[in-house]
């Protein structure tokens, strides 16, 4: 399978299902809203309870020297522990309520993009699988975050880091395009394989698949970051970009990894 005629199949296939793009572009601009709104109402709401253990920790530092002592006061104050545990309730809302938003709005526009490729697409099937598929990828993302943290905590405060700052920034971007790079594989499969084909064609297929994933991530970057360039000289002209030219563009890359998906599954059948 090559590249170019992939790109061109995809969009011969894009053009022909075009009748679908306005409602592709709507459940995007939903989806987006939909995230904005959870971050807004949910993680202001955490950061508030951030800002008053950080404040409570300071005072409490300040009045015992010993760390030891700290910990052993913060954990005995039953204004610490409510402070605590409605920051973790928050934390929870949040990951529950994007993995919510996510499997919804995602799983609708995969679904389009599958239907643009191919007529007949089983919706009760797509969608139990589309939901096993995102629930392994989003504890994958909760692990991967939880290192990413980790790796900077270690090269913020460790004592002789191995690693500087910005070799950190370009690893933790690398695993996460990695992981992009299956996620997109396995949404692309959902029509076909089981999960585990996943990791077989992502490993065996990469001469194929990887060119598409650097297309693929190429489109979602320029359609990410022109229109936040766009903003600072028109806000209208801002939305105009969004609309017209990246959600189209990446409902374009959905088609495109769905073509190429298909095509590697066909000729290894």
């Amino acid at each position: 399978m090559k590249l170019f005629p992939t790109i061109a199949k995809a969009w011969n296939a894009f053009v022909r299902q075009k009748k679908l793009l306005p409602l592709i572009v709507l459940i995007d601009i939903l989806f987006v809203y939909g995230m904005t709104r959870l971050s807004a109402e949910v993680l202001s709401r955490a950061q508030e309870y951030v800002m008053k253990l950080t404040i409570m920790t300071t005072q409490q530092v300040q009045e015992i020297a010993e760390s030891e002592a700290v910990q052993a006061s913060l954990v005995q104050s039953q204004e610490f522990l409510t402070l605590y545990h409605q920051l973790l309730k928050y934390v929870v809302l949040f990951f529950a309520g994007a993995f919510v938003v996510w499997t919804v709005g995602k799983g609708l526009t995969w679904y389009l993009a599958h239907r643009t490729v191919e007529k007949k697409v089983p919706a009760r099937v797509f969608a139990l699988k589309f939901l096993g598929m995102t629930a392994f990828w989003f504890a994958a993302f909760v692990l991967l975050t939880f290192v990413a943290l980790s790796l900077f905590d270690y090269v913020l405060f460790g004592v002789f880091p191995l690693i500087g700052k910005a070799s950190a920034n370009a690893l933790v971007i690398l695993l996460y395009w990695i992981l992009a790079y299956f996620v997109f594989i396995s949404y692309a499969l959902v029509p076909h394989k089981a999960f585990k084909q996943t990791f077989v064609l992502g490993v065996l297929r990469w001469k194929e698949l990887l060119p598409v994933h650097i297309v693929g991530s190429l489109i979602f970057f320029v359609a990410t970051t022109v229109p936040a360039s766009i903003v600072k000289l028109s806000v209208p002209l801002s939305f105009a970009f969004i609309i017209f030219l990246a959600l189209p563009s990446i409902a374009f890359a959905r088609v495109l990894w769905s073509t190429a998906v298909h095509e590697v599954v066909k000729h290894a059948s």
